[in-house]
């Protein structure tokens, strides 16, 4: 049996014979293997086998086929916990904030809202504005609706507040090169405004399908709308790109027209038509 490995961050795998570093986004074809050894080079993941003879879903990794081809799909799922508490008041009933090594939880009057973050944090401010319990870190900022028992989560390379707006600058270090910046009004109707986004655009025709999803990705509709062709423009609306695609985790090339792609959906194969410059059809699989 031939599986092909793609891997959501950088790892070593381990065969009988060789030693090979793996990128994300990059492929390891293997075949006639009974077992890989994987040595994850990020944090909080332990290294870990896979059984390519017994072929079984784990925390750390899935199995799945398009047509003829078996896929490995190596995800970052393991999470560590050691717990910080706070309070906060509303109306004199108590909001608590879990702080975890690895999550952050808001706990309301009927609900716990948890969400698991990418690394661990030391330092923190702990806020109150317009009904929600804020936390902000260095690049996250998280945002619980104490009445409402909903959280927000914004990441960025820049965070300022100003009374109850939030600007955030982010670099997405994309094939573009993407910077986007946006500002966001904690208000009973939490909205983005003034969103924008810088890019290069010399690279706008080369890789057009991955430029395509990586606009997905970074919510960059207007530009992913651009590079469809008129007919299709007529078929695919921008307000229904996120409901086709979810939110976009992660974008693992398998040929320069076709990719698997990790979303809020699950995982989905993609394949793109293209031709003089746009693209004239796309194709969607789930796996």
């Amino acid at each position: 049996m031939k599986y092909t490995i793609k891997s959501t961050y950088p790892c070593v795998i381990k065969s009988k014979d060789s030693f090979v570093e793996l990128e994300p986004n990059d492929s390891l074809l293997c075949e006639n293997e009974s077992i890989l050894y994987v040595y994850p080079k990020i944090a909080n993941i332990i290294p870990f086998t896979i059984q390519l003879d017994n072929p079984t879903d784990t925390e750390y990794f899935s199995f799945t086929r398009h047509g003829e081809e078996h896929f490995v799909i190596l995800e970052s799922l393991a999470q560590v916990s050691l717990t910080k508490k706070e309070t906060l008041f509303f109306s004199g009933k108590p909001c608590q904030i879990l702080i975890e090594k690895c999550c952050i939880k808001f706990e309301g009057e009927k609900r716990i809202v948890t969400c698991h973050i990418s690394h661990p944090y030391k330092d923190y401010k702990i806020m109150k504005i317009n009904g929600y319990a804020c936390v902000q870190f260095d690049r996250d900022f998280f945002a619980f609706h104490f009445q409402k028992e909903k959280m927000f989560h914004f990441s960025g390379d820049e965070i300022s507040i100003s009374a109850n707006t939030l600007t955030i600058s982010k670099s997405l270090h994309d094939n573009l090169n993407r910077k986007r910046t946006f500002k966001v009004e904690l208000s009973d109707q939490l909205k983005i405004e003034n969103e924008t986004f810088l890019r290069n655009p010399a690279n706008k025709k080369e890789l057009l399908s991955y430029n395509f999803l990586e606009g997905l990705k970074a919510e960059d509709f207007d530009f992913s709308i651009s590079l469809l062709s008129k007919k299709l423009q007529t078929k695919i609306k921008k307000e229904n790109l996120s409901q086709l695609f979810g939110e976009i985790k992660s974008i693992m090339p398998v040929e320069e027209n076709s990719f698997i792609v990790l979303s809020s959906k699950g995982k989905v194969f993609v394949t793109f038509e293209c031709d003089k410059g746009e693209i004239k059809d796309i194709v969607l699989d789930d796996l």
